[in-house]
């Protein structure tokens, strides 16, 4: 690259399209294959999430539940 180059080697000018080095359009079946790998995949991932979500609120719940037997017996102790 000299002064008088302002765009690196290689690389095209404004205008030029870029032609080598670019990897060539996956065909429609691959496409398709590649998509429905995807959505299996997401289906497992989310599946993973709603279970991990059920056992939160389980565990919310259960702690939810001891809290309100701890409240009831300081302010039982506290009363009598």
């Amino acid at each position: 690259m000299t002064l008088q180059d302002p765009a690196p080697r290689g690389e095209p000018t404004r205008g030029m399209a870029r032609i080598g080095g670019m990897t060539p359009e996956p065909s429609p079946a691959a496409d398709l294959a590649a998509l429905r790998a995807e959505a299996a995949h997401l289906r497992r991932v989310n599946q993973e999430l709603l279970s991990t979500v059920a056992e939160l609120r389980a565990t919310v719940e259960k702690q939810q539940a001891h809290i309100d037997r701890l409240v009831r017996r300081t302010v039982e102790a506290a009363s009598a």
